[in-house]
């Protein structure tokens, strides 16, 4: 399963009332179970000890499973049971993909979907990418927009609907009348100075202020003055910081096991990204580009597109009637009348 089988069922149009749809709030969630196909191992000594070196050298990042272990023991520290539970079961089921072409079964893992698993993180933000890639296609003016709040001592789910409810009503002012459209992504850090909520968009828009905005969204968020920047995103290097998925998981395991409780609570069940303007007008040939993705990702490298899928219990049943990889031993002709072969025949 890929992007296409995410849902944009729920969509919030905030806009006032009696005007055009001219904001829409979606979230690309899963509507039914994805998997992960199992990395492969390295044979090779050599290539084994380079890639533990730069593991080493890159920290706890290179591993998803490490980060994840870390976050679970934290979470089970405060008897947070429930938070930890999906994290625990992710990654622990496999399921067999059997092409029947060319017979090849490959192995995928279970996916928890949570947005503070990282093991599950860099494919939610791929999802993303995909998506955002697909839009800016449609635009010539793209701006790289951030925007940002002053640091809290506390991160509540109050705090967080704030933010939102600010960039809301920035994208309603009579300033923001030449945005055509975009799309945004709500992020949070906390390096020991405090909670810092930012966000940044990606904005189809000939010409934006940089001094008008930073007024605007000072107004709009409750402060008297703002730090904002405006930078021309016709590079495409807006799209690593647009398609992060809330907060790195390095800066995760960092946090104290408390300060990890407060970020889940505040985010929980909070859209995080979001689209407006154009988009809307747009949805349905989103919709056909990604149903195109769906449909590339299930076809087999041998050209086949039907398979079957089988448990870990039903794939060693099916091995064991079958052979290794489900493919029964060649039987000659010849034998199988009951003729006698030279027994150098087989090689």
């Amino acid at each position: 399963m890929d992007i296409a089988d995410f849902t944009a069922a729920g969509l919030q149009n905030i806009s006032p009332k009696g005007s055009d749809i001219d904001y829409e709030e979606i979230d690309y969630r899963p509507t039914a179970a994805r998997y992960d196909e199992a990395p492969s191992q390295p044979t090779d000594a050599g290539h084994r000890k380079a890639q533990a070196h730069r593991a080493k050298q890159g920290g706890l990042g290179f591993d998803g499973q490490v980060l994840k272990q870390t976050i679970i023991k934290k979470l089970l520290s405060l008897d947070h049971d429930a938070l930890a539970h999906p994290l625990i079961k992710c990654h622990t089921e496999q399921t067999v993909k059997y092409c029947n072409g060319c017979r090849v079964p490959k192995v995928f893992f279970n996916r928890c979907e949570v947005f503070y698993c990282p093991c599950c993180a860099k494919r939610l933000a791929n999802d993303r990418r995909k998506s955002v890639e697909w839009w800016t296609t449609q635009i010539t003016q793209p701006k790289h927009v951030v925007v940002t709040t002053r640091n809290t001592e506390k991160i509540t789910p109050q705090r967080v609907a704030h933010v939102k409810a600010a960039w809301a009503k920035l994208r309603r002012r009579a300033f923001a009348k030449n945005w055509r459209g975009g799309f945004y992504s709500l992020e949070v850090t906390n390096e020991g100075r405090g909670w810092h909520l930012h966000i940044h968009a990606l904005i189809d828009a000939t010409w934006i202020d940089s001094g008008r905005l930073a007024a605007e969204w000072a107004s709009c968020v409750g402060q008297d003055f703002a730090i904002v920047k405006v930078m021309d995103a016709r590079a495409g290097d807006y799209l690593r910081e647009l398609c992060k998925y809330v907060v790195d998981g390095n800066s995760v395991v960092k946090w104290s096991a408390e300060d990890l409780v407060a970020y889940i609570v505040a985010f929980k069940g909070q859209r995080t990204f979001g689209c407006f303007g154009r988009l809307y007008k747009l949805r349905k040939e989103h919709k056909t580009f990604l149903e195109s993705v769906q449909a590339d990702a299930n076809v087999c490298e041998c050209g086949c597109n039907s398979f079957r899928y089988f448990s870990e219990s039903e794939w060693e049943w099916f091995e064991t009637i079958n052979g290794p990889n489900g493919i029964r031993p060649r039987v000659p002709k010849a034998l199988a009348a009951g003729v006698t072969l030279p027994v150098d025949l087989f090689g």
